[in-house]
């Protein structure tokens, strides 16, 4: 009986140990609960294998991304992107000293022409020799004169930087250029935009602060002084207190062959429009108060309020998220399925909202309305189209289904848009990392296929997190090799201001003038019970019943010794034994 009981406490101190280190090992290595920290390069095979090293004996790959042959509008903070698969790198500018360099950066030049020469070289390999490229650029500021402070500053949202982003050739093929005043509304411009083409050219002055005005339920552009943003556009207004909003244009109802009304959530009126002049809203008549609008105050007390209400679900949608791969000019179809849930007929919205720059629904529209009766479903189709000048880049919306009951679901949208990809990239947040904290880590894992490209070559990897309006919270770009396949972990710490919602981290990857992406979401909330504070309320449960079970045994044991001595002694002396008469 002695060695059973031993056997048991050894048994459970084993359990205990095991759980114990368990549970240390991923409170110090976090990672270690769904990742394995690890850098796997090459293509893996079953069997034996050999090993063998070729030694190059050409000078190592070198082109130059940027700067092109273009007049840029800064003398700081010019790019100087390039790919090689070198480890040794250097340029100048001019035949000037020459400036050691580890890959991509940014430099200074001053005004003028220049001429920047870059190097590259193999120090495992150097008698194959040094690669040179050059490139041809000037610097100009006074060339063109923008001036957009009203949306460059603490408000500018998703404002387009245009010096920062554009050389002055890049200025007369804008996609999608915004302008924002994130406490009152938005322009995101529908066709390409020819910044530099208003009504003088000829006077070098883009004035935008004078010409644009977005403020508190207006929106306004001079077409007359800058008719080359007279153009169709999806435009955003902000802080609206209305139940039912309709569009006016120069104060009128504007009508529906130039305003097309896409959403009204959040306080927020969403709509196209064909061209520009005055925009604002008003309530429409007869429209009454509803919950997430300003009630008026009652007499004697308490202030305005708000009040959300809770509305059951009533639509059963898949797929819940959409995410799809194109190339400039692609078409693509996706299918929604939507079904009435509930035992009463509902009227049914569904609204592409930004995504309307990518896809329309089969009668070229936005927004499509329909009714379901009870249990019906509907299979609803989307047309996305890239056009053929779209930038290369991962883009993020929301597909808003809502019903006259009042309830709302939307559907998270990615879009991929790639050119002539010559790798794959997946991208996978495992799902501990999915749901984080303001300056948490986010752990991401991905692995890039080499598709198309021959040999070793050398990519810039650029990694984003941007929000669900598309602004830019964190952006890192680098350098790697990838022969056939590479798989890594990235770690990026999140900001402390970082607000709770949904955002997107993706990764673009660029070879020659190749373009490749792979994206994951995640979501910051404010609080959550931490993985850490999961597994210390696993463990007290655990000991918990660790310490009933040896409560248990031991109350067994001692009724077995007592059954067993009274048997053999006579249950009266055992009575004496174990104290006043009483039995255990």
């Amino acid at each position: 009986m002695k060695k059973e009981r031993a056997g048991l406490v050894f048994f459970i101190g084993f359990v205990l140990i095991i759980f114990l280190f368990t549970f240390l090992s991923l409170i110090f290595n976090p990672n270690l609960a769904s990742i394995i920290g690890r850098l796997i390069e090459g293509k893996a095979t079953s069997g034996s294998h050999s090993v063998s090293v070729i030694v190059s004996v050409t000078a190592p790959t070198l082109e130059i991304i940027r700067p092109l042959n273009y007049t840029y509008l800064r003398t700081d903070d010019l790019p100087l992107n390039f790919t090689s698969d070198g480890n040794d790198f250097w340029y100048n500018i001019n035949h000037t000293s020459n400036i050691s360099i580890t890959g991509n950066m940014h430099f200074d030049a001053p005004v003028g022409e220049h001429v920047l020469f870059l190097y590259a070289n193999n120090t495992l390999n150097p008698e194959a020799g040094v690669s040179t490229k050059s490139v041809v650029f000037s610097v100009n500021p006074s060339k063109i004169d923008i001036r957009y402070s009203e949306f460059n500053g603490s408000t500018k949202g998703a404002s387009t930087d245009f010096y920062a982003r554009y050389a002055f050739e890049e200025l007369g093929n804008i996609s999608l250029m915004t302008l924002e005043n994130s406490d009152a509304g938005k322009i995101i411009f529908m066709e390409l935009i020819n910044l530099t083409d208003d009504k003088n050219p000829s006077d070098n002055i883009v004035d935008i602060n004078a010409n644009v005005n977005i403020s508190t339920n207006r929106i306004e552009i001079n077409s007359t002084a800058m008719p080359n943003l007279n153009k169709s556009a999806t435009l955003y207004l902000y802080g609206l207190n209305y139940s039912n909003p309709r569009i006016l244009r120069n104060g009128e109802v504007c009508p529906a062959s130039i305003c097309t009304k896409i959403n009204y959530s959040g306080n927020t009126l969403v709509f196209n429009v064909t061209s520009f002049s005055v925009y604002s809203s008003e309530e429409t008549p007869g429209a009454q108060l509803t919950p997430g609008s300003e009630t008026p105050s009652g007499g004697g007390g308490g202030g305005a309020g708000i009040t959300t209400p809770t509305v059951k679900q009533d639509l059963a949608i898949s797929p819940e998220i959409i995410k799809i791969k194109m190339q400039p000019g692609e078409t693509h179809k996706e299918f929604l399925r939507i079904k009435n849930i509930i035992d009463t007929p509902l009227e049914v919205t569904v609204d592409l909202g930004e995504l309307a720059a990518f896809a329309t629904f089969p009668t070229g529209l936005s927004t499509y309305s329909f009714r379901l009766e009870p249990k019906q479903e509907q299979m609803l189709q989307l047309i996305f189209t890239i056009d053929t000048k779209q930038k290369p880049d991962v883009y993020f919306g929301y597909i808003t289904i809502s019903t006259d009951t009042g309830s709302e679901r939307r559907i998270k949208t990615i879009i991929e848009v790639e050119k002539e990809a010559m790798f794959d990239v997946k991208t996978v947040i495992p799902s501990k990392y999915s749901i984080l904290m303001p300056s948490e880590e986010l752990i991401s894992e991905i692995s890039i296929f080499n598709i198309k490209a021959s040999g070793t070559v050398d990519v810039l990897i650029d990694y984003y997190i941007k929000d669900a309006r598309g602004r830019e919270i964190w952006h890192e770009h680098e350098t790697k090799a990838i022969e056939r396949q590479i798989t890594f972990i990235k770690t990026t710490e999140l900001p402390k201001n970082i607000e709770p919602g949904d955002y997107l981290f993706y990764v673009i990857v660029r070879y020659d003038d190749t373009t490749a992406a792979g994206s994951a979401l995640f979501e910051i909330v404010k609080q959550k019970v931490s993985f850490e504070e999961q597994m210390l309320i696993l463990l007290i449960v655990a000991l918990i019943i660790i310490i009933a079970i040896i409560i248990y045994y031991n109350e067994k044991q001692k009724t077995l010794i007592y059954n067993l001595i009274a048997r053999r002694v006579g249950i009266s002396e055992l009575r004496k034994s174990w104290g006043g008469g009483r039995s255990p």
